[in-house]
C-alpha cells in the first residue's frame, strides 16, 4: 500500500485562485494524497469554493477556523495531519502534475528526510524567473542541508518546495507570532532534525507574483522585529556546531548589517514605533560582536570592510549607501 502525503494549504480570502491551486494538487500523478484545507476565517467565498471540490474528491478535507493568520492555520493543519509526509501550498499558487511523485520517489531512492525542488517564479505579466532548473540532484548530509539553507544556495526559505517526514515535525518549538521569516525559522528546526536531505533542481512548483507583491511600506514595528529575531535563532542554534557557525554568524551580520545600512530606504516618519532606537541598538550589537566577527572564516572582503566602517565611522556607510 503506497505511503500517504498530508498536503495543508491555508487560504484566507484566496476564492480567486483556491480552485487552480487545489486541481493542481487533485491531479497528481501520485495519488496517496490527503489535501487538509484551512479556511482562515475568510469573508469570500474561498470557503464555499474549498466544500464544493471536497465533495468532487473526497480526498479533500475542510476545516474552519476564526482569522489568526497563516502561521497558526498551518499549524491547525499539521494537527490535523495523518499522513506518512508533509508537504504545504500556498493557496494562491500551483504545482507541476508529478511534482510529488519526483519529491516521493527521490526520497526513498536516497534515503532522505526531506526531498526538495526548484521553482518557478511567475509575474503578472506571465514573465517566468527559473530558480534555478539546473536539472542536477544534490544529496545533502546534516550540515550541507542547513548551511545551504542558511545561505540561500539551493534551499528556498519556503515551505512549499519540500517534502518532509512528518515525524520532523514533532515537539518543534517556536514563537507562533511571527509574521516575517516564520517559514525560514521552520525549516531552520526541521533541517535541524534531518540526517539527509536531497534536492532535484527542477522547477516543479510555480510562484505566482500577485500585483501587488512586496508593494506595502512595511512601517509595523514585528516586520522588523522577526527579521532580526530570526538572525538571532540561526546564530544562537548552531553557536556550538564549528563547520555550521561561521555561516550563521554571518547570515546574522548580514541581517543586522543590512537593516541598518539600508534605512535610507525606510518610510521613517510613517513608522508606527520608535525605529531609530531600534537601529542603535542594532550598531550597538555590531560594535559588541566586533572582534568575534572580523575573524570569522566566511566573511568576504566586503563584508569586513562593512564591519569596519560600522564599527569605527558608521555615519560614512550610511552616505556611501545612501549615494549608491
Amino acid at each position: 500500500m503506497a505511503e500517504k502525503i498530508s498536503v495543508v494549504i491555508p487560504a484566507y480570502n484566496a476564492e480567486k485562485f483556491i480552485k487552480r491551486a487545489l486541481m493542481s494538487v487533485i491531479n497528481q500523478t501520485y495519488k496517496e494524497l490527503e489535501i487538509i484545507v484551512v479556511d482562515d476565517g475568510s469573508t469570500d467565498n474561498t470557503l464555499l469554493i474549498c466544500k464544493s471540490m471536497a465533495e468532487i474528491d473526497k480526498r479533500v478535507i475542510v476545516y474552519h477556523k476564526k482569522n489568526e493568520g497563516v502561521t497558526k492555520a498551518r499549524d491547525y493543519g499539521i494537527s490535523k495531519a495523518t499522513g506518512d509526509y508533509l508537504t504545504f501550498i500556498d493557496s494562491d499558487d500551483t504545482i507541476e502534475q508529478n511534482m510529488y511523485e519526483i519529491l516521493y520517489n527521490n526520497l526513498k531512492d536516497y534515503d532522505a528526510d526531506i526531498s526538495h525542488c526548484g521553482y518557478k517564479v511567475i509575474k503578472p505579466n506571465n514573465e517566468i524567473n527559473y530558480f534555478y532548473n539546473s536539472q542536477t540532484i544534490k544529496v545533502q548530509n546534516h550540515n550541507d542541508g542547513i548551511i545551504d539553507l542558511i545561505t540561500g544556495k539551493l534551499i528556498g526559505p519556503g515551505l512549499w518546495t519540500k517534502l518532509f517526514k512528518k515525524s520532523l515535525f514533532e515537539d518543534i518549538e517556536y514563537d507562533k507570532s511571527m509574521r516575517i521569516n516564520e517559514d525560514y525559522v521552520i525549516n531552520l528546526l526541521v533541517f535541524k532534525k534531518a540526517k539527509k536531505s536531497v534536492f532535484c533542481d527542477y522547477p516543479l512548483y510555480n510562484y505566482y507574483q500577485n500585483e501587488n507583491s512586496g508593494s506595502t511600506k512595511n512601517t509595523k514595528e514585528y516586520y522588523y522585529k522577526d527579521i532580526l529575531n530570526a538572525a538571532d535563532l540561526t546564530e544562537n542554534i548552531f553557536r556550538n556546531n564549528d563547520i555550521i557557525y561561521p555561516y550563521a554568524q554571518r547570515k546574522w551580520f548580514k541581517t543586522y548589517s543590512d537593516m541598518y545600512k539600508n534605512q535610507a530606504s525606510y518610510p521613517i516618519n510613517e513608522m508606527e514605533f520608535d525605529i531609530k532606537s531600534m537601529l542603535r541598538e542594532v550598531l550597538k550589537k555590531l560594535k559588541k560582536n566586533y572582534v568575534s566577527l572580523i575573524n570569522n572564516t566566511q566573511f568576504s572582503v566586503s563584508d569586513k570592510f562593512i564591519l569596519r566602517t560600522l564599527k569605527y565611522c558608521p555615519k560614512l556607510l550610511l552616505l556611501i549607501c545612501r549615494i549608491r
